[in-house]
């Protein structure tokens, strides 16, 4: 099924949704969609390795890896789908718990990023890198699952 078919058989739901967010501002937001609970943990793990693929790995975040440390495996599966599928508005959640896991990381394994020459500035580059990371990797997932077949689809 492509996105477009989707669309229009939850046409309702998302005209639902669409006119409740407008009616109601910042009272109302669609909750963040989350695996079914029967899925397996390989399905889970499948499915979580085809999200990975498209974490941008242009940001200081992804230096963890070059010490084994895979943030989207240590963090939560909540922080992990709010991530990939939350709205503008939990971005800032998703983020902060990023910031804070990257920042501990940082402490525990004596990383050096001169970090102790300025603190304040350097969580705040913390911060924007991983609004960055995160806001990349959404629109990574969208443009490869979504626009691309949308644009196919005649």
């Amino acid at each position: 099924m492509t996105f477009n078919e989707f669309e229009n058989k939850k046409k309702n739901a998302l005209v639902g949704y669409f006119l409740l967010s407008k009616w109601f501002p910042g009272r109302f937001e669609m909750e963040t969609p989350y695996p079914p609970s029967e899925t397996s943990e390989d399905e889970l793990n499948e499915l979580k390795d085809s999200f990975n693929e498209y974490i941008p790995v242009n940001s200081m975040i992804v230096d963890l890896w070059d010490w084994d440390i895979h943030f989207e495996d240590h963090l939560s599966e909540e922080w992990y789908f709010d991530s990939v599928f939350g709205s503008s508005t939990s971005l800032g959640q998703s983020v902060d718990e990023l910031v804070d896991f990257f920042l501990e990381k940082v402490d525990e394994y004596d990383m050096d990023y001169d970090q102790q020459n300025d603190p304040e500035s350097f969580k705040q580059l913390v911060r924007e890198e991983a609004l960055s990371l995160i806001t990349c990797w959404r629109e990574n997932i969208f443009n490869r699952f979504v626009q691309q077949k949308a644009s196919t689809d005649g």
